[in-house]
């Protein structure tokens, strides 16, 4: 808990005439950290205040100076030091998000994909640091803590630790967290890229098992991990430095090797799912989630987005205590959502995303914003009903437990009817796939991805046809 009379005091105080302050955010060592509003911007930034009478000031002022010139995506922008006479305050970039660590303590330990996902773009940070021009940077205090999720992108906080690699031997004191510093922390050891490359490999076990390690470079603990993991993890976890990767950029390229459904999907980032009911209570809802569960589970960035008048957004928003942040949307057990909002309310479009439209039980209709199609119907044997939403593409999914389903073939006329037609099966709650469910998704994704592909080489294929029927016809005109 923070001391009472420092929240008092972040409460309508103004910093340097343009800084309001909200209220204390976090603490340190010797620091304490205000989220504040800049007055004449409106913008949001992150205010650390030290004591003048600090022996850590110079680490403080360090900070400021290795900042000052990075302009990284995921590390954020120093905007100015100032101080009074009791204090010296850094101002910068407010970053909203959630720490790896409460990310596993609330959701649990993450899947395969996730896991790689979130080292790969931990490897990128990092990578960029160590190939700062002129002087590269070592970060020195990898931890789940100063790592946060900001919608699905990694960022790194908390800089006071870093130093440049040609001070990393002159350091009189060392720092490190119990469990992710590597062992020549603890020691006069040489202090260089590796020292780095032992804490990403801790962290990525921690993700996965929930588990912190113990002082020193001792390896994870057979059968937590898939052998790919296992030896990528305990090869960054070598006591002795030769035998740990030589750079960040070799260790990113081994976790790229074994990221999960590989990269023939990537160009489908900007996918949307529409998903909508024949009628009310056939469980529209609870199967877009679940698609949204199951996407993020594999690494897949993606948002739901509710387009009907449920409110379910919001009702489980207040269920789970989880806030909205300042794109509109709110992470509820791992997964991104966007409640409906008014047609006067503006936010910054996602980019990257796979999204998921929840329409609810809407009549046929025109879905101008969706790529594919998902109408869930009843599972019983009078909602079977072919007639509507029978275009190429579209995936009709019957809902609910039922005997088995079957679409007669006199019913479908195949000229005309060109659906894909699934059974959902039954899971209790969309934020946890039972193992059928998990197989259900992947039957679906796998449909639409290779639904897409053709639809995209249908599209090149006719782009080509016509650009040939346009140089034929230039060169007999020149003829």
């Amino acid at each position: 808990m923070w001391p009472q009379k420092e929240v008092w005091a972040a409460e309508n105080a103004i910093l340097f005439g343009k800084y309001q302050l909200c209220r204390v955010i976090g603490t340190g060592r010797t620091c304490t950290v205000y989220l504040a509003v800049h007055t004449g911007l409106e913008e949001y930034r992150a205010i650390k205040k030290i004591s003048r009478d600090s022996a850590d000031y110079k680490e403080f002022h360090k900070e400021a100076v290795i900042l000052k010139n990075i302009r990284f995506p995921g590390i954020p922008v120093i905007y100015d030091l100032e101080e009074d006479d009791k204090y010296y305050y850094l101002i910068e970039e407010y970053l909203e998000g959630i720490s790896l660590l409460e990310l596993v303590r609330e959701e649990g330990t993450l899947s395969k994909a996730m896991t790689v996902s979130i080292g790969i773009q931990i490897c990128h940070l990092v990578n960029y640091l160590h190939s700062a021009k002129p002087n590269p940077i070592l970060y020195l205090d990898l931890q789940p803590k100063n790592l946060l999720l900001c919608h699905d992108t990694v960022k790194l906080v908390d800089f006071g630790q870093a130093v440049f690699l040609k001070e990393a031997g002159n350091l009189k004191k060392r720092y490190g967290t119990v469990g992710y510093a590597a062992p020549e922390q603890y020691t006069d050891g040489i202090l260089d890229e590796r020292t780095d490359i032992y804490a990403i490999g801790q962290i990525m076990h921690f993700l996965y098992t929930g588990i912190s390690a113990e002082k020193g470079g001792k390896n994870i603990r057979k059968g937590f991990l898939p052998f790919s993991l296992t030896r990528i993890i305990n090869k960054c976890l070598e006591t002795e430095q030769d035998k740990r990767y030589p750079s960040v950029n070799i260790l990113c390229n081994e976790l790229e090797k074994i990221r999960e459904d590989g990269k023939e999907n990537s160009h489908l980032s900007s996918l949307t799912i529409a998903f909508t009911g024949s009628k009310p209570g056939v469980g529209t809802t609870h199967l877009a989630i679940g698609l949204s569960q199951y996407l993020t589970i594999h690494g897949f960035s993606n948002l739901y987005e509710e387009k009907n008048l449920s409110n379910a957004v919001r009702v489980m928003a207040e269920y789970f205590c989880a806030h909205f942040d300042r794109a509109g949307m709110v992470r509820i057990k791992g997964s991104y959502m966007k409640p409906l909002y008014g047609s006067a309310v503006k936010f910054q479009e996602p980019e990257g995303r796979i999204r998921i439209q929840d329409y609810g039980a809407a009549s046929e209709g025109v879905y101008p914003e969706a790529d594919v199609l998902v109408v869930v119907k009843g599972g019983k044997w009078w909602d079977i009903n072919t007639c509507g939403f029978c275009q190429e593409g579209n995936f009709i999914i019957y809902n609910l437990p039922a005997a088995d389903i079957r679409v007669k073939k006199e019913k479908r006329n195949k000229q005309v009817d060109k659906a894909v037609y699934m059974k959902a099966p039954y899971f209790e709650s969309p934020f946890s796939i039972s193992l059928e469910a998990e197989y259900f998704y992947k039957s679906l994704m796998e449909r639409i991805w290779r639904g897409m592909d053709r639809r995209s080489r249908k599209c090149l294929l006719k782009r080509w046809t016509k650009e040939a029927w346009h140089i034929i016809r230039l060169v007999f005109a020149g003829s």
